[in-house]
């Protein structure tokens, strides 16, 4: 199996090895991907991808400092630098998280918490700006 090295930028000494798919398995994990995704009844549900992104933000956030580290001795950058890609890596994924609120259009989607999973919502604006909700069960 192929393997790729990981050398630091500063003196080329070792970070870590990865082993290589190759063409044919990459193609196979490609076509396994295509047909999960066509399977729309397998797909997360908003909330358990809200869930998981929100795990996701935590995790990054408590380990910044070591993956700041560890992307500056990779990359060859200043620490700094690195320690910015990692904030705004953080901000990307919380900016995945409001964009899922999006979704449904204007109105608010139902289903983006667990409360409103597989439950319905009806809105009606009263001409006096008042707006009623319905949700069915």
């Amino acid at each position: 199996m192929a393997k790729l090295k990981v050398v630091s930028a500063f003196d080329e000494s070792p970070i870590k090895t990865f082993d290589l798919a190759s063409e044919s398995e990459a193609l196979e994990i490609l076509a396994q991907s295509y047909e999960r995704y066509r399977d729309r009844k397998r797909w997360l549900t908003p909330h358990e991808r809200i869930e998981i992104l929100e795990r996701t933000a935590a995790i990054i956030t408590s380990r910044s400092e070591e993956l700041a580290r560890a992307a500056a001795w990779e990359g060859g950058k200043p620490l700094r630098d690195s320690q910015v890609e990692i904030e705004r890596g953080v901000e990307g994924i919380k900016a995945a998280i409001r964009q899922i609120w999006q979704l449904g259009g204007t109105e608010i989607p139902m289903g983006t918490t667990r409360s409103s999973a597989n439950r319905l919502a009806y809105t009606y604006r009263e001409p006096r700006g008042v707006v009623f909700a319905i949700s069915a069960f």
